[in-house]
């Protein structure tokens, strides 16, 4: 039973560069959407360990037959699909059109037991449907997110014919499932694992879907531990709002990321960079900022001699190396074509100067794939400068530039840093510690200026 497993778990360690290429973001993956789940379902475990007779009261007058509750229920199914469809011509994210389907379909069985329909009255427990819900978020973490419009259409409509009927099936052969499941009743707890480490893998850049996904597995294995509760009921009916609100807020999150992240090298656009220089980004700067202009030395042969397409890849290796060894202090910002600025809130010169050189060194050792059995390295050059008592952040930038047109012109492949100015102390605490600050700068820039063999 273990080696299943782990042949699964290296099976998924062995895809993560295909799947994702881009750092992990707690947003983009869904932390909040995660955190939903546990945070609503503390609520009625709560009361089921201190008041549980008030739990009983509560689903002996709500939560049975129809009723408000049954009521409000079917409206949130409606409004759960009415979403789904209308997001369709915006995002067709085959992700977000299977959660909406297949939740409607397992939502209205459901509906039925609940108004104690005939055909549902001796159907009593609803494992088998846990398993098929289980199966259903395992698939849509796995399923590509955008594909072809016709493609997406079709293989909808495929997988609700498939959906209705394994729950004809299920409806009528269940009582086998619930059997075995009835002895074996862990099984939810390792396929959620396995669920929630597919969605880190396949869903983390989802813009959401991914936690959300997650929080889901989480919240209806607690369903299978308290089945035939209040909890469980509850859990049911209050999953059409919660995956609505899923849904809007992957919406949210992806225009969020649509206008403040450049898609093709998945860092900060100009747009944001505008925001930063102009005071309207929510980062501090502090009183004493760095900033730094990179620019990739003769990458215009790369883009003629390989072609644009070549020339996207190489850019977007180079700006993920740059924005790792630059991070946690920087910022890291499209400017214009291969240029990237970094921004260094709280930070002096000698500190941007070593990160910059961090990075410029990070960046030589790097080979991109540009041909078959063919790969290139190559060289940026950096300006770095700090801003002086109440200069603003645009001039810093300026003076940065400034920076990087004499590394250029000094043969590229180099770090410089601004000239500073006598209103700009050098880090210390005394004279002495001042000229040692001084020394290993001068140092920094003679060892960058050696020239490249």
């Amino acid at each position: 039973m273990m080696k299943p497993f782990l042949l699964f778990v290296f099976w998924l360690l062995n895809i993560k560069k295909r799947t994702s290429q881009t750092p992990f973001h707690p947003e983009i993956w869904g932390l909040l959407p995660f955190l939903m789940f546990p945070l609503i379902l503390a609520i009625p475990w709560y009361y089921q360990i201190t008041q549980p007779e008030k739990l009983s009261f509560f689903q002996t007058s709500y939560l049975s037959g129809i009723g408000p509750m049954f009521l409000y229920y079917i409206f949130g199914l409606i409004i759960m699909l009415f979403i789904t469809i209308i997001s369709f011509p915006h995002v067709p994210n085959l992700k977000i059109s299977f959660l909406g389907y297949f939740f409607m379909i397992s939502g209205v069985i459901y509906a039925f037991r609940l108004a104690n329909a005939p055909y549902f009255r001796n159907f009593g427990h609803m494992t088998p449907f846990y398993f098929l819900v289980m199966i259903n978020l395992l698939l849509i973490s796995i399923v590509p997110g955008f594909m072809r419009r016709e493609t997406n259409r079709i293989i909808c409509a495929i997988a609700m014919s498939t959906e209705l009927g394994l729950v004809m099936l299920l409806l009528e052969k269940g009582v086998i499932i619930f059997d075995l499941t009835l002895r074996h009743g862990v099984w939810i707890f390792p396929l959620c694992a396995i669920l929630i480490i597919t969605s880190w893998f396949f869903s983390r850049n989802d813009y959401g879907l991914g936690g959300g996904i997650s929080g889901l597995a989480f919240y209806y294995t607690f369903g299978h531990v308290f089945r035939n509760t209040a909890i469980e009921n509850i859990i049911w009916l209050s999953t059409p709002l919660l995956l609505s609100i899923i849904i809007l807020y992957n919406w949210l999150i992806r225009l969020s990321y649509r206008v403040s992240y450049d898609p093709v090298l998945n860092i900060y656009t100009r747009g944001f960079c505008n925001n930063i220089i102009h005071g309207h980004a929510n980062i501090n700067m502090g009183s004493k900022f760095s900033v730094a202009m990179v620019d990739i030395d003769h990458f215009k042969r790369i883009n003629d001699t390989y072609g644009h397409e070549v020339g996207d890849i190489v850019l977007h290796t180079i700006a993920q190396v740059v924005r790792g060894y630059a991070m946690p202090r920087g910022i890291t910002c499209r400017y214009g074509g291969e240029e990237l600025a970094i921004f260094f809130p709280h930070t002096n010169l000698y500190k941007a100067v070593s990160i910059c050189e961090r990075v410029h060194k990070a960046v030589g050792k790097v080979s991109v794939p540009v041909a078959k059995n063919k790969k290139e390295t190559l060289t940026i050059s950096i300006g770095v400068a700090t801003n002086n008592k109440g200069e603003s952040i645009l001039h810093t930038l300026k003076r940065a530039d400034e920076a990087l047109y004499r590394a250029k012109e000094g043969g590229r492949n180099q770090v410089k840093k601004a000239e500073l100015t006598p209103t700009e102390p050098l880090p210390g605490n005394n004279l002495q510690e001042q000229q040692q600050t001084q020394h290993n700068i001068n140092q920094t820039d003679m060892q960058s200026e050696k020239p490249n063999l």
